[in-house]
């Protein structure tokens, strides 16, 4: 641990120190020291393969291949990186082949934690700190290739993730059905992308020149699902659908966002104490006119490149929110480890701390102004950190209170990151990082006006498959676009290739194949 938070320090200070606001990534990675033992036995320095590999993931390399040619077009990073030359005095670069061998046997397990430790860490504080990595973008891309999305590449791998997703989408139909199991689910994408409720989306929606679907038939099909079934079966496809993903991301360690969504739910079924006889409802303070709400946590990932929802756990009546969301923790760390949890106040809490705790997991959330609080901010100055400070009626103690000046005033932090009470510069970023959480709430914002079926449904059923169904079309928006950014050989797309709304009108006009 020591190490790591070594190398991280010395990454940030020489970011930080970047000339021009940009960062030379083969300088960082020439001057980084990994700390690695030398064997003068191997053909070549283990430290300089590492660092050929992270620079592959930083440039947006896919294959070995790609990374070979690169260093043999550019010797003399090659060099800096700490490749030696041999007998005739060139530089001598690995090939394809040995890449992929110390890859699959060379590597330990502790290599593989500090090659994405440094990506992941180099990645994070540019983002951060807004500064942009000298990649050389036009170098990576290889002769012949295009440097700009055509059409036919949209429809192209918007089949390609249509004939990934549907597959996987449980609703059955038999086999001498009147619409198959395709159909529908064209239907339910049209529903989501107007964002009507399901009779009047599937009006005026024609199959192949057909009768229009009824709402009912929809809804009929989608009620067959059974709720450990179906949840089960939306977890598998979002566990596919990170790994599709990270394909071309390689990511290991990854900061989350979650959040809780509420969806109004209006009915009469109302018991004398004024609860609903639903045991899927959660009440709440009011709003939208009701105190009944249909509940879920999500997580997303926080990702320069990606913005997917990694996972969702149903609120439940009579369980404690702590319990829900160390399932939630649970679901996510199947796919990726968590680097750091940013939560707002909603989940501020001494046993949802002491949780984190236990699991291992470092937090940053604003924290709420109680009494004891608002005493302690009245003689603590601006810009400070308070360590161990007493919460809740548990003994807890957060590891460190920060007081600093957020975008809309100051802004109380509550977090387990280690942090030194003369490191202004990061005390003065925190709220840098924890406004990452935001990618959250803007994929909320997707989902609800552009891939939300809407429905007034009375069973749980239909409303956790729509829910789910709008975080799966979401999700596959992201990875076309995704996909479409490696497809140009670009590192970063500067503005989305595809509108989730005309993603969705393909998605359903195209045909699989």
């Amino acid at each position: 641990m020591a190490k790591y938070n070594k190398i991280e320090k010395w990454i940030r200070v020489a970011l930080k120190n970047s000339k021009d606001g940009k960062v030379d990534t083969i300088k960082l990675l020439s001057s980084l020291d990994l700390d690695l033992t030398i064997n003068p036995r191997d053909t070549y320095r283990k430290e300089a393969i590492i660092k050929a590999l992270i620079l592959r993931d930083l440039k947006g390399l896919k294959f070995e291949t790609s990374l070979e040619k690169f260093l043999k077009e550019n010797k003399e990073t090659a060099l800096e990186l700490g490749f030696l030359k041999g007998a005739n005095n060139e530089v001598e670069i690995p090939d394809r082949r040995t890449f992929s061998h110390f890859l699959k046997h060379g590597i330990t397990d502790e290599d593989r934690e500090l090659i994405n430790f440094v990506k992941e860490t180099v990645l994070t504080i540019s983002d951060k700190f807004s500064i942009p990595l000298d990649s050389n973008t036009k170098s990576v891309v290889e002769k012949g290739e295009k440097t700009r999305i055509t059409e036919e590449d949209k429809i192209k791998n918007i089949k390609y993730l249509r004939n990934k997703l549907y597959p996987l989408i449980t609703l059955p139909v038999n086999r001498n059905a009147k619409w198959t199991k395709e159909e529908l689910l064209d239907v339910l994408v049209h529903i989501a992308s107007v964002g009507k409720y399901t009779n009047g989306g599937a009006e005026g929606f024609t199959i192949k020149k057909q009768k229009q679907v009824k709402g009912y038939t929809i809804l009929r099909h989608v009620k067959r699902n059974k709720i450990k079934e179906l949840t089960e079966t939306i977890d598998k496809i979002i566990g596919k659908q990170f790994n599709e993903a990270n394909k071309a991301l390689r990511i290991k360690y990854a900061t989350i966002a979650i959040d809780e969504t509420l969806i109004p739910f209006y009915d009469r079924g109302n018991s004398r104490d004024g609860k609903s006889v639903y045991n899927f409802v959660v009440g709440g303070p009011e709003k939208a006119s009701t105190f009944n709400f249909v509940k879920y946590l999500t997580a997303d990932i926080v990702h320069p490149k990606l913005k997917l929802t990694l996972a969702t756990v149903p609120r439940r009546a009579g369980i404690p929110l702590v319990e829900d969301v160390k399932l939630l923790i649970n679901k996510v760390r199947k796919m990726v480890d968590i680097k750091l949890l940013l939560a707002d106040r909603g989940f501020n809490g001494s046993e949802m701390f002491q949780m984190l705790d236990k699991e291992k997991v470092r937090y940053l959330m604003p924290l709420s102004e109680s009494g004891g609080i608002k005493k302690l901010i009245k003689i603590l100055p601006m810009d400070s950190v308070y360590k161990d400070l007493e919460y809740g009626s548990f003994g807890y103690k957060i590891p460190y209170f920060v007081y600093t000046e957020g975008k809309k005033g100051p802004i109380k932090i509550a977090t387990s990151i280690e942090i030194k009470k003369d490191d202004i510069a990061f005390i003065k970023n925190l709220p840098v990082i924890y406004s990452q959480r935001w990618t959250i709430e803007t994929g909320y914002r997707d989902k609800k006006r552009n891939a939300f079926p809407r429905t007034t449904s009375t069973d749980y059923v239909v409303r956790l498959f729509y829910f789910s169904f709008s975080i799966l079309l979401y999700n596959a928006w992201s990875i076309l676009n995704l996909l479409l950014m490696v497809c140009a050989g670009l590192e970063v797309l500067k503005r989305k290739a595809m509108t989730l709304f005309s993603f969705l009108k393909k998605l359903y006009s195209v045909e699989s194949g």
